[in-house]
C-alpha cells in the first residue's frame, strides 16, 4: 500500500507546532510537505532548521510581500492586484505535485490558492488545524451564519468581489478538523472533529532544534505581560497604561514582556521594560517544559498566549486577564465577539485558573 502525502501549509509557528503534533499522532507514515511563509519571523533560519530535522520531505519558503497590495486595494483593483499575487504564487508553488491531504489553519489568500489550484488535478482532503483561539469561535462565523444572513452578506459589493476571489472556497471543502478541545468550540460543523493529544508529550527535542531553543533562554523573571497585536491591527485600547500600572505594582525588574511577533517593541525598550530578545521562538516553545513556567505569573488583556498552557498542556497556571479593565470601544464586533468567547467560554470555565479583576485594587491584591 502506497502511502499517502500531506501538505501542510504554515502562516505562524503555532500552526506549525500543531501540524507536527498532528502528524505524529495520527498520520506518523505519511510522506509530509511544508510551505512556511515570510510573515514568520525569521523565516530563513526556520526554514534550514526545519530542513535539518529531515521531519518534512520537502520544505519551501513562500514569499508573501505582495499580498498587502491586494489588501489595499479597494473595489475591482482589488481583483487585478490579486491576479498580479496569484502570479507570483504560481512561481513558488509547484501545483503539479498531488496530495491526498491538505493541512491549513484558517483563511488566507495562500491556502486558498494552493486548494483551488490542487483541486483542478485530483480528490484532495482539506483538514483545519488548531491554530489558536480564533479556531473555537471566529472561524466558526462562516458556519454560524443562517442561510439568509449568508444570502445578505453576500449582497455587498465588497463581499462580492471576495467571492469572485474565492474567499469561502476553501471551507467549503473541510472535512476533518483537529482542536485540543473541541468542548470550546462555539459552532457546529458539517463535518467530524478530532481531539488532539497535548503538546508536549512528542517531540520536545524536535521543537526546540525548529526554533533554536536552549535552556539559556529560559525566563527568570516571575511576571510575564504578553502584549497583543492590536495596535498592529489598527485596534487601540488602554493597554499600555494596564501594563504601566501592573509595573508599578510588581516592578518591571521583576517583570518581563512578551512582544507579539507582529509587534514593535521599541515603546516597550524606550519605557524601560524587560522584553523577549527573540521574538522568533514560539511561547508554546517556552512551555514544553513545565518547570520553566512554574511559580509564573502570565498576564495580558488577552491572547491566545494566556490560554496556551492551559489549552494545549493541560497546565494550571495562575493566569491574571484584564479584560474587564480594558477600553473595548474601537473594536469592530469581530474582535468583540472574541473577546466574549474567550471571556465566557474559557476564562469563565476555570476560575480556579484564570482570575479577571473587576478593578485596580482588585489587580492590585491578586498580584501582590
Amino acid at each position: 500500500m502506497s502511502k499517502k502525502r500531506i501538505l501542510c501549509i504554515c502562516n505562524t509557528p503555532l500552526q506549525l507546532l500543531n501540524m507536527i503534533n498532528v502528524i505524529s499522532n495520527f498520520y506518523v507514515n505519511d510522506r509530509r510537505d511544508l510551505i512556511i511563509t515570510d510573515e514568520i519571523k525569521n523565516c530563513n533560519l526556520l526554514l534550514e532548521n526545519i530542513k535539518n530535522t529531515n521531519f518534512f520531505d520537502q520544505v519551501t519558503l513562500v514569499k508573501e510581500d505582495y499580498k498587502q497590495s491586494v489588501f489595499l486595494a479597494k473595489g475591482i483593483n482589488k481583483l487585478f492586484e490579486f491576479k498580479k499575487y496569484k502570479r507570483r504564487l504560481k512561481k513558488q508553488h509547484d501545483t503539479k505535485i498531488k496530495y491526498d491531504r491538505i493541512f491549513f489553519g484558517g483563511k488566507s489568500w495562500l491556502n486558498i490558492f494552493i486548494a483551488k489550484q490542487s483541486n483542478k488535478s485530483a480528490k484532495y482532503e482539506f483538514i483545519l488545524i488548531d491554530e489558536g483561539t480564533a479556531s473555537y469561535s471566529t472561524h466558526g462565523l462562516y458556519w454560524k451564519r443562517a442561510f439568509l444572513q449568508k444570502f445578505i452578506n453576500n449582497l455587498k459589493p465588497s463581499q462580492i468581489i471576495k467571492k469572485i476571489m474565492g474567499i469561502d472556497y476553501l471551507f467549503n471543502k473541510v472535512k476533518l478538523q483537529y482542536l485540543y478541545h473541541p468542548e470550546f468550540a462555539d459552532y457546529e460543523v458539517p463535518f467530524k472533529r478530532e481531539r488532539i493529544p497535548a503538546l508536549g508529550q512528542k517531540n520536545i527535542s524536535l521543537y526546540k532544534q525548529i526554533f533554536g531553543y536552549n535552556d539559556t533562554l529560559a525566563i527568570p523573571e516571575k511576571f510575564i505581560y504578553f502584549d497583543g497585536a492590536g495596535t498592529e491591527d489598527g485596534l487601540y485600547g488602554n493597554d499600555k497604561e494596564l501594563l504601566e500600572t501592573v509595573a508599578k505594582i510588581v516592578g518591571k525588574e521583576n517583570l518581563l514582556v512578551k512582544v507579539h511577533p507582529r509587534s514593535s517593541s521599541e515603546w516597550y525598550i524606550q519605557n524601560g521594560y524587560h522584553i523577549n530578545n527573540n521574538t522568533s521562538i514560539p511561547w508554546e516553545v517556552y512551555c514544553l517544559d513545565e518547570e520553566n513556567l512554574n511559580n509564573k505569573v502570565l498576564i495580558s488583556v488577552f491572547s491566545t498566549a494566556l490560554v496556551s498552557p492551559y489549552l494545549y498542556f493541560n497546565y494550571s497556571n495562575k493566569v491574571i486577564s484584564l479584560i474587564h479593565l480594558f477600553n473595548k470601544s474601537s473594536y469592530n464586533n469581530y474582535y468583540q465577539y472574541l473577546l466574549d468567547f474567550i471571556e465566557n467560554k474559557i476564562f469563565s470555565s476555570r476560575p480556579d485558573i484564570f482570575i479577571m479583576p473587576n478593578s485596580i485594587d482588585e489587580l492590585n491584591n491578586f498580584l501582590r
